[in-house]
């Protein structure tokens, strides 16, 4: 089975109206740099809600899935 991640500008900016009426922050998730750009533009245009985490993750040459010993 194969699938394609994704979350469209309009579905994010729906969630970050919805985080910031409801005062929560996200915990934001970067695995390539779109997702950082994202995240950089609402930072600079001041709409990144109060109390976001963001969370690096580095990928080498194995994955989750490949990793030694996993199965």
């Amino acid at each position: 089975m194969s699938f394609v991640y994704r979350t469209s500008f309009k579905d994010i900016a729906a969630l970050v109206d919805l985080l910031t009426e409801c005062r929560l922050g996200p915990s934001i998730a970067i695995y390539e740099p779109g997702f950082l750009r994202a995240t950089l533009a609402y930072e600079k245009a001041g709409r990144l809600p109060a109390g976001a985490f963001v969370k690096f993750y580095f990928a080498g040459p194995t994955t989750f899935s490949t990793a030694a010993g996993a199965t």
